[in-house]
């Protein structure tokens, strides 16, 4: 660990979620896992003890010793953490199992927070820092140039984390807001209108099919795994997190293999650790969630009312 390494406090006590955190936390040279917190004075004693940390009975003192906060669980508390971490502005970094539990009005909160105090809460959007979108962001930057049109098939139910993060990641490889969500719930697909223009002036779209689950699966499939991204001068398509092949129009096909690059928990824990000592490298915060979240409403209105929907941003 680096004498100069940043403190960081935790809140939450799941053995899994702890356990990754810390083994993240321990390949950052910026960062260091000092102290956990928990409304339940018996579970927070025993994660501390599990992973060799403090454990504050005061989520004040805990925000007082620390210089960022990561969120893994809220229970009960809702946004009190987060709103606590920007009142002595401490940047938060909000796992993806918090978005569940936060309702919308909950969400714009913590927006207004952000705002009012300028302190950072960064949401963890798994799909941006995944290998394969990495690879997407370079190639469309450089060779392929700029996307034309997404499909991809995917298993996530309606309404779920996945098809936010999906939103979210459409956003984010598009590089541009969304102009119109026309869903059709019987044919299981939504097509998604985006304000950036391609050559011929029609509107850069992504369209999601949904397809039933596999029985037979019993683990979490990567929701992009099946994607296709047609450029203005040639095509990407995501086999997995850590796959894709490419090609530039009129070529053979380019098959890529990501598995030594970076991780993605890795890259966003380098994020957050190059904010907290200073750096002005671009991260997502609640308005990219509160964005993704308006897209899904307008794919709910959508599939109700049978017609295009703009989304409404509500912060």
């Amino acid at each position: 660990m680096s004498l100069s390494a940043v403190k960081l406090g935790l809140v939450g006590t799941r053995t899994d979620v702890v356990g990754r955190i810390t083994a993240e936390i321990q390949r950052q040279k910026r960062l260091c896992l000092a102290e956990v917190f928990s409304p339940c004075l018996r579970a927070g004693q025993e994660t501390a003890k599990s992973i060799a940390l403090v454990h504050s009975p005061s989520l004040d003192g805990l925000l007082k010793r620390t210089a960022g906060l990561i969120v893994a669980e809220i229970g009960w508390m809702g946004v009190e953490p987060m709103v606590r971490a920007a009142g002595l502005r401490r940047p938060v970094l909000i796992l993806s199992s918090v978005f569940p539990h936060l309702t919308a009005g909950q969400l714009q909160r913590l927006q207004h927070f952000a705002e009012l105090t300028g302190t950072l809460f960064m949401p963890e959007l798994t799909c941006r820092w995944a290998r394969s979108t990495v690879r997407v962001r370079e190639l469309t930057a450089v060779q392929l140039r700029g996307i034309r049109q997404i499909e991809l098939e995917t298993t996530c139910e309606p309404g779920s984390l996945e098809e936010l993060m999906i939103f979210d990641w459409c956003r984010n490889v598009i590089q541009s807001e969304c102009l119109l969500v026309d869903a059709d719930r019987k044919q299981n697909q939504t097509r998604i209108q985006f304000w950036r223009k391609q050559r011929d002036g029609e509107p850069v779209t992504a369209v999601i099919h949904r397809k039933p689950p596999s029985s037979d699966s019993s683990t979490s499939v990567f929701p992009l795994a099946n994607c296709r991204l047609i450029c203005q001068s040639g095509e990407i398509r995501i086999t997995s997190e850590n796959s894709l092949t490419w090609r530039l129009q009129d070529e053979e096909e380019q098959v890529e293999s990501l598995q030594l690059d970076r991780t993605g928990e890795d890259l966003m824990y380098d994020l957050f650790g190059r904010r907290l000592v200073g750096g002005l490298v671009p991260v997502p915060d609640m308005r990219d969630v509160l964005l993704a979240q308006a897209m899904r409403v307008a794919r709910e209105q959508s599939e109700t009312e049978g017609r295009p929907v703009p989304p409404i941003s509500s912060w």
